[in-house]
């Protein structure tokens, strides 16, 4: 991961860095490259294949019965799945994107239109269900462990749920000061299971560049833009795609 040595926080003097805690370099655990911070611990959470082919032998059927308390919203992948399936997808509030999988531990299984049919489930249903569980594993999983480093001297907070769905912290605003307490950010959500906060005042093009570089990292990183947070309310902040470091 390259530095970035552009703009920060607004109102900041420009600074070069010569290294020290915080800065983040890329490490090559596997086939995919991830952050990891100056101690050698990983910024993400790495789930081996074997755990993901094991979920699915352990999968007894996907009858509505079994998947209904797994069902959750998910937002939709950068990059296109490379065989083609009518995945369920809808926008929902601030205007966003979701498509609906069953979280079956180390990964998910997307909902088809196909699968819908042989539930008997409408949409609206479908919606409400994975919207109630996924309030179920915030409330469960209540204040986050957050990881607070600098990033090119920006104060920067990383939380992830272990679970899988810390990006969809962003569907229910109402429980996110529960989560990561009080406070106006910005938040991006290239990943999964990421969800980074950053300050107010933070430069786009940093805010841009940091996205973008998880992006390039991640097969499975997300395609969406920045939200900007405050008092329960959250709206889409677009990003500057081909932001670069300066």
């Amino acid at each position: 991961m390259d530095r970035y040595r552009g703009p920060r926080v607004k109102g900041q003097q420009k600074r070069r860095r010569s290294g020290g805690r915080g800065d983040w370099q890329v490490a090559a655990i596997g086939s995919v490259e991830l952050p990891t911070l100056d101690d050698g611990t990983t910024a993400v959470r790495v789930v081996p294949m074997a755990d993901v082919l094991a979920a699915f032998e352990r999968l007894p059927d996907v009858s509505w019965s079994t998947m209904r308390g797994l069902i959750r919203p998910i937002f939709t992948r950068l990059r296109p799945f490379p065989f083609p399936m009518e995945f369920v997808t809808r926008v929902v509030p601030p205007g966003v994107s979701i498509g609906f999988a069953a979280d079956v531990g180390p990964s998910f299984i997307h909902v088809h239109q196909g699968m819908l049919d042989d539930w008997e489930v409408g949409l609206d249903w479908l919606t409400e269900v994975a919207f109630a569980n996924l309030r179920g594993c915030v409330m469960r999983r209540g204040p986050g462990n957050l990881v607070r480093e600098p990033v090119g001297g920006v104060p920067t907070i990383a939380y992830q749920s272990g679970e899988g769905w810390a990006s969809t912290l962003l569907l229910v605003p109402d429980l996110i000061e529960e989560v990561l307490g009080p406070g106006e950010r910005l938040f991006i959500a290239p990943m999964r299971d990421l969800l980074i906060d950053l300050p107010p005042g933070v430069e786009l093009e940093f805010a841009s560049w940091l996205t973008s570089e998880f992006e390039a990292l991640d097969p499975n990183s997300l395609c969406l833009e920045g939200f900007a947070y405050q008092a329960g309310h959250l709206s889409i902040v677009p990003l500057e795609r081909g932001a670069v470091p300066a």
